[in-house]
């Protein structure tokens, strides 16, 4: 009889069930590359999407203020012309001392602050198909961006490889106006006249996309090699990753929300202002007042501009603290000066109490306290119709420190008890103010800068009883 040989498996039969394994684990992570790609990529285009969807729409705006004034007047230069296309009458105007204005409509100024971008490789311009200055002719790009928009589309974006040149590019339409028909007199209004086209070199962008290409290789290499023992920490990593990216872009998001917000009130008082400035009867004092007001808000806001530029804000989404001597009862009166002309137009008053022992002189960051107080008196003054609105500044000395008490009262709707916490939340408001444009960041932004001075806010209301 011949030997009984011992039962042995096939190698394919012992290894299959793992060969199986290791290549659904390996196709599950190719998968979850290309997804991530895609993602990456996508989310790359869209941040630079809105970059240059806020430059274009920043110069429409002012393109849209120019519009909504009927044109502005400037010195006549070799940099502004008269316009070609306007009858002289209404092109130049002669003032008494000698100087020569021209008015600068909304496609020159928008022409011209295209031309004076300062941000390396970002080009800015006005295009047209059939326009009235060549140089604003459109390239075989913006001639199909300008089509589609003709389509319903408002604002067309091309990746680098769209448009054959190696940029980003955005094209938002630009539709006639009322005071545009005066040059473009063989158009009606609202018919698109062309667009603002924003292109940026892609360089920086490309090679940043390959960099993170790069970093995905060996994260998603590693991932497949080490397979299910490395799932654990490699999606920890990941989540840490991602966490860590979406919480820079919500600090900068919620920097960008806290400035824009604050912005808004100088902005204001200086519309408010030069529309006063602009009437003919205006005295000389109320004239020296308005001016007065108006290199006030300038000043407000060339200080939060400053705060932009901040690195370490933009990271930390908290400009740090300035410690200077100033005068704390100017301070407080510049603050409420801002806001006395809006409260003035709604027949409101607004003072300011100070008690006889407040020090002229204190040290700390005068900038954050007139911006702390800033949102609470543009509180009080925006929901208050009848009455108005009451500062009381009182000292508590504490040791080397003095403890500043504010107390901002006004006579409006109040607020019911469950919203008195509520509304310190970002982006939450009462239910009094739901009629009422604003963005719910102004009491969160007060409370969070109080904080950082070692301070709080509080809030006393009762419906219909006004708020302190």
């Amino acid at each position: 009889m011949s030997p009984i040989c011992p039962f042995r498996y096939p190698p394919g039969r012992l290894l299959w069930l793992p060969l199986a394994a290791c290549a659904l684990w390996l196709a599950l992570v190719f998968g979850l590359y290309r997804q991530a790609l895609h993602a990456e990529t996508a989310h790359r285009l869209e941040l630079e999407r809105t970059r240059l969807a806020t430059v274009a729409r920043q110069l429409l705006d002012v393109r849209n203020w120019n519009a909504a004034h009927g044109g502005v007047y400037v010195r006549q230069s070799p940099y502004g012309p008269p316009n070609p296309w306007l009858p002289e009458e209404d092109r130049t105007l002669a003032v008494a001392d000698g100087r020569t204005l021209v008015l600068m409509n909304p496609a020159y100024m928008s022409r011209q602050l295209a031309e004076r971008v300062a941000e390396p490789g970002l080009r800015i311009s006005i295009v047209s198909p059939h326009p009235l200055r060549p140089d604003n002719l459109a390239d075989a790009w913006e001639s199909g961006a300008l089509a589609r928009c003709t389509e319903g589309a408002r604002e067309i974006f091309a990746p680098p490889q769209a448009d054959g040149q190696g940029r980003l590019r955005l094209l938002s339409v630009l539709t006639a106006g009322q005071d545009c028909l005066r040059c473009h007199h063989d158009r009606a209004e609202g018919e698109i006249l062309g667009g603002i086209s924003v292109s940026q070199d892609a360089t920086d962008f490309q090679r940043g996309l390959a960099t993170q290409v790069r970093h995905m290789h060996l994260l998603y290499g590693l991932l497949g090699l080490t397979g299910v023992l490395s799932v654990g920490g490699a999606s920890l990593y990941l989540t840490r990753r991602r966490w860590l990216a979406e919480e820079t872009s919500r600090l900068k998001s919620a920097l960008l929300a806290r400035l824009g917000h604050d912005m808004r009130t100088p902005l204001s008082a200086m519309l408010g202002m030069a529309e006063l400035l602009r009437r003919p009867d205006l005295r000389a004092p109320e004239k020296n007042r308005a001016l007065d007001y108006l290199t006030q808000a300038g000043g407000a806001l060339l200080e939060m501009v400053g705060d932009i530029t901040d690195h370490a804000a933009l990271e930390q989404a908290a400009p740090p603290l300035r410690e200077i001597p100033f005068n704390l009862r100017a301070c407080l009166e510049e603050c409420l000066a801002l806001y006395r002309p809006v409260a003035e137009a709604k027949g409101l008053f607004l003072r300011l109490e100070a008690a006889p022992d407040l020090p002229q002189t204190v040290t700390g960051d005068c900038f954050r306290l007139r911006q702390a107080l800033g949102n609470l008196v543009s509180n009080a003054v925006k929901f208050t119709e009848l009455g108005g609105v009451q500062v009381d500044v009182r000292a508590q000395p504490e040791g080397d420190r003095l403890r500043c008490v504010l107390a901002v009262t006004d006579t409006g709707p109040g607020l019911r008890p469950e919203e008195q916490e509520r509304v310190f939340a970002n982006f939450q408001r009462g239910e009094a103010a739901s009629s009422c444009p604003g963005t719910g960041l102004g009491l969160g932004m007060a409370r969070q800068l109080a904080r950082r001075m070692d301070g709080e806010v509080h809030l006393c209301s009762s419906p219909g009883q006004g708020a302190r």
